[in-house]
């Protein structure tokens, strides 16, 4: 129910339209359409008691689609004010004289795949407005077909068609497929391998680079597999390789680059689960065994019943070297997955972004810039911190602008950030691209709707609230495209002064009472002051007697 009342938030009352930004008015169509393609997959029989949605909602949102709908050629096309913030939904051609702005052919496709499954889920006009969007929408994409050119737009426009009464390009799709690695995947450009070595005849898998255009191609390829079960005119095993391919690119932690590409993927994977004759005979049994540890040994069972329970182990940690060597036997399908993590204090050691070609001997792409303007303390015990960092965006090769940008910057344990302070930052619009800012987890988080090559600079405040001493000499920043996280610029900044400090400085001498540089007295001093007591004490008393 809070994530459902946060996604309210954004909604425009007036016209049913949703925006990006709370703070920003401008509508987005294509969020519009997101929300409403959410709200329905969340509109469950089983869940109303739990989690109901009302009609009146979805009816809303579809009026306000159907509105921006051209109804002369059956297009949907963005408003001139409206940017778009991610270059997928762009005509590559265009991006590198111009900011990124909506192309009408995945925009209407990407509507089109929303209001096709709304059929029993509007009523009255808004039902009328929908199946009218759907068909015109439907002969505009048919009709222009044979202008479509990038393999995103085409992935995209074959899904969408899948879903109507339009024969879909499915023939024209398939000629631009890529199976220049093990398995078959959609791209425009090259999606590289895992790196991998071999060791006494051993292949054995490096940590995957992060590439510029992973989530571009999860997108197109997940459309494209959806596509193919649809039109049940590949074979089996073009379905399979695709859906191999796909778990090839997953992240550490079981998702995708970024959010989009994640949640398309996943719709695409239960849509092939349901059509996997494996998911009745499933039983599988699953023992991993490290080189490193002789007597240990992990075994996941994997029945009908709970096999899409995610199971995990972890090794020894004092023994993580060597090889992992998995066996399975039995029916069905898994994804086995080593996850490490080392924290690390050198730039050096730092993740790098993607290589022109992905040629070890190359120097990185510089995608973005990211420097420190100024990086101050004051307060007591510099309890205070003042932070300006300038970012721009470099790689004009590519387009002129960066789609959504975001900047990340960690900041030293102890210190804090007031919520309410960077959305009154946002709003006072000193920096007009910036559109949100927030702080969780440790990092002050900047959101900007574009980065050009001018520099971009944001300021903060960080307030120590807990006492932490010694704290680490570096923290990590990082900028990156929100759509596309391989484009990024990972550094690190440095807090001597902080790595320096004292706890007795932290805390005070009232709360260190074992601190000697607060409460530690010479010798002498303190003798004195014993016996200037004692003497006080001799003469008083001795006053007192004699008054008596």
């Amino acid at each position: 129910c809070s994530a459902f009342q946060r996604i309210l938030s954004y909604m425009n009352a007036t016209d049913g339209s949703f925006k990006m930004f709370r703070d920003d008015p401008k509508p987005s169509l294509w969020l519009s359409a997101f929300v409403v393609k959410i709200v329905k997959e969340a509109t469950f029989g089983e869940w109303e008691r739990d989690l109901f949605m009302p009609r009146e909602l979805i009816n809303k949102v579809v009026l306000y689609i159907c509105s921006r709908q051209n109804e002369t050629t059956g297009a949907f096309e963005p408003d001139d004010i409206e940017a778009t913030y991610d270059r997928k939904m762009t005509l590559l051609e265009s991006l590198k004289g111009d900011k990124l702005h909506a192309h009408p052919i995945p925009l209407t496709a990407y509507v089109l795949i929303a209001l096709s499954d709304l059929q029993n889920y509007v009523s009255e006009e808004a039902a009328a407005c929908r199946d009218t969007a759907v068909r015109n929408a439907a002969n505009y994409l048919f009709n222009i077909v044979p202008e479509i050119k990038e393999v995103f737009h085409m992935a995209i426009t074959t899904y969408a068609l899948s879903l109507t009464q339009k024969r879909s390009p499915f023939e024209t799709l398939w000629k631009m497929k890529r199976n220049d690695s093990d398995f078959l995947y959609f791209s425009e450009e090259t999606s590289y391998e895992n790196p991998y070595d071999f060791l006494n005849n051993v292949r054995y898998l490096k940590p995957r680079q992060e590439l510029m255009n992973d989530a571009h191609a999860v997108q197109a390829t997940a459309y494209a597999l959806m596509a193919h079960m649809n039109s049940n005119l590949g074979t089996k095993v073009e379905r399979e390789m695709m859906m191999a391919w796909l778990n090839t690119m997953r992240n550490s932690i079981g998702g995708f680059a970024a959010t989009q590409d994640t949640i398309l993927a996943m719709e695409a994977f239960l849509k092939f689960t349901q059509v996997d004759p494996h998911r009745n005979v499933f039983d599988l049994s699953t023992t991993v065994e490290s080189t490193s540890s002789p007597s240990w040994a992990a075994t996941f069972n994997l029945k009908k019943l709970d096999y899409i329970r995610l199971k995990t182990n972890s090794l020894p940690a004092d023994k993580v070297w060597g090889f992992i060597v998995p066996n399975a036997q039995g029916t069905g399908r898994a994804l086995l997955q080593l996850t490490t993590t080392v924290n690390v204090e050198y730039m050096w050691l730092q993740k790098k972004p993607m290589r022109p070609n992905n040629d070890p001997n190359e120097e990185p792409i510089k995608f973005f810039d990211l420097i420190v303007e100024d990086l101050r303390f004051s307060g007591r015990n510099d309890s205070i911190m003042e932070m300006t960092n300038c970012v721009s965006w470099l790689y004009t090769e590519k387009s002129l602008t960066s789609g959504l940008a975001v900047l990340e910057v960690d900041i030293p344990t102890g210190y804090v950030v007031m919520n309410d302070t960077l959305r009154d930052y946002v709003r006072s619009n000193r920096v007009p691209s910036l559109k949100r800012a927030e702080h969780y987890d440790r990092k002050v988080i900047f959101y900007f709707e574009y980065l050009d090559e001018s520099k971009t600079c944001v300021y903060f405040r960080a307030d120590r609230w807990f006492p932490v001493a010694n704290a680490t000499i570096q923290h990590r920043m990082r900028v990156y495209d929100y759509y596309e996280p391989g484009m990024h610029n990972t550094t690190l900044y440095t807090t001597r002064n902080l790595f320096l400090l004292n706890i007795c400085f932290v805390c005070g001498s009232y709360q260190c009472p074992y601190c000697p540089y607060f409460n530690s007295a010479t010798i002498m001093s303190a003798g004195f002051s014993v016996v200037l007591l004692m003497a006080a004490t001799y003469f008083v008393q001795r006053l007192l007697l004699r008054n008596r």
